[in-house]
């Protein structure tokens, strides 16, 4: 499977800061200007204002589309809010939390379905994990046979619930524990979820606080020291009761008091279902059985032998 992250070293997808509040009483004041002329043209009446403050506020608007395509310099920062800076300008008004919460969900979930692997098979049970255990677990399992991808999936299904209802539901942080340093923990959360958005200082204190969050630590194993990790983890979970804790390794902690979850292979029907999406030859429903039974489910190697097979064919 694809075990790719986001990059640790800031990204060039980050979303660049909106422009500021001075940009929009600029435009604020040449619309009244236009306005201003407009009505020193005629004697204005109640119709003719009518007409002309709806030929500012459009011109306002006009303006304010240039300039946020003028600052979406790239597709990521386009999904700050997906209508306008604008829009989000106007939603910090009322609430910064949900602003940025909404915010930070949508690019989250944008940027993790891009890195997660094409030929995904769901397996419900699985992902729906948390509701078994509320509290997170400790998901373990040989390599290849998915953990980061399910944990990616997880991570998505709650950022598409949090833009739904921002209030309320768990704020997905997919941290590699690769990079991971020994000493501020919080600070390192803080630096995981500003990769995605630029999340302002006092909401990010608000979710460490008071918010409930999902934390991810992918990849547990690949870290030189995984048991002192571990028994930091622990100590932010008893600390912070208002995270919720998935932990992702090939091999298990003794440090690691969440539940265990073993990880298997695909069954027969999923097997199935992986070649189906991988696509080749129609004798592939022929063999099924054979390469469940060869792989043992495994979805890396059932990828291998599939592509295997469709190049055998093709030649």
């Amino acid at each position: 499977m694809n075990n790719q992250q986001p990059d640790p070293s800031p990204p060039d997808f980050r979303p660049a800061p909106p422009p500021s509040w001075i940009t929009y009483i600029v435009l604020a004041v040449v619309s009244l200007g236009l306005i201003f002329i407009a009505f020193s043209i005629g004697t204005p009446d109640w119709s003719g204002l009518l007409v002309n403050l709806a030929s500012g506020i459009i011109t306002t608007i006009m303006f304010l589309i240039i300039i946020d395509r003028k600052f979406r310099v790239n597709e990521f920062s386009s999904l700050q809010v997906r209508t306008s800076t604008f829009t989000t300008r106007i939603a910090s008004v009322f609430s910064a939390d949900i602003s940025d919460t909404v915010g930070y969900a949508k690019v989250f979930s944008n940027q993790v379905q891009k890195i997660k692997p094409a030929f995904y098979v769901e397996r419900p049970d699985l992902e729906n994990l948390l509701e078994k255990f509320p509290e997170g677990f400790f998901l373990t399992g040989l390599g290849g046979m998915g953990k980061t991808t399910l944990a990616q999936t997880i991570a998505i299904k709650h950022s598409e619930q949090l833009i739904i209802k921002p209030k309320g539901k768990m704020i997905p942080v997919l941290i590699p524990v690769r990079n991971w340093q020994s000493g501020n923990i919080v600070e390192q959360i803080y630096k995981e979820i500003d990769k995605f958005y630029p999340v302002r200082a006092k909401v990010l204190r608000n979710w460490i606080r008071n918010k409930p969050m999902l934390l991810i630590f992918d990849g547990l194993n690949e870290h030189p020291n995984p048991d002192t990790v571990m028994t930091e983890i622990e100590t932010l979970r008893k600390i912070a009761t208002n995270f919720v804790v998935i932990v992702t390794s090939c091999s298990e902690s003794k440090n690691s008091e969440l539940p265990k979850v073993v990880l298997q292979g695909f069954t027969e029907q999923e097997t199935k279902r992986q070649l189906e999406l991988i696509g080749g030859s129609a004798g592939f429903n022929n063999i099924v059985e054979n390469i469940h039974q060869m792989t043992q489910g495994h979805p890396l190697a059932n990828t291998l032998v599939a592509n295997l097979a469709k190049r055998k064919g093709s030649g």
